[in-house]
């Protein structure tokens, strides 16, 4: 499923992906709320198509680490492999070392969930801004 919200308050779009429907659905309400554009994939394979599609688009991907089809570890690689200067921050319910190890591995950043609207302000501030 994908959304888009026309507002922006930085220029691109934020692409949202997340297994799990109630995730993107709060995400999506969240980046509203702050003013920014974004799409939402459901996992890691609607994600790649949803890039390549937007690629022009898309500022910042904001990526599960744990979905069945394609992880978020596996969609950083690819993005990465394909000498992809977008960035990407992973988001994920693991323990900060994990997330953290992976993160390292190409990201830009991570962000805990549950995820709050001051944390996901700051980390989109930090990486974009």
């Amino acid at each position: 499923m994908l959304s888009a919200n026309n507002s922006s308050t930085t220029p691109g779009v934020i692409l949202v992906v997340d297994d799990q429907e109630a995730v993107r659905a709060s995400l999506s309400a969240m980046l509203r709320r702050l003013g920014y554009a974004h799409l939402l994939a459901k996992d890691g394979v609607e994600a790649l198509e949803v890039y390549r599609r937007c690629a022009d688009q898309v500022v910042l991907v904001i990526l599960d680490l744990v979905m069945p089809r394609m992880s978020g570890r596996e969609v950083l690689h690819e993005l990465r492999s394909a000498a992809c200067s977008v960035a990407v921050v992973l988001c994920s319910g693991q323990t900060e070392e994990e997330v953290a190890a992976v993160a390292a591995e190409g990201a830009d950043g991570y962000l805990l969930k549950p995820v709050r609207l001051a944390a996901l302000r700051a980390k989109i501030h930090e990486v974009l801004l």
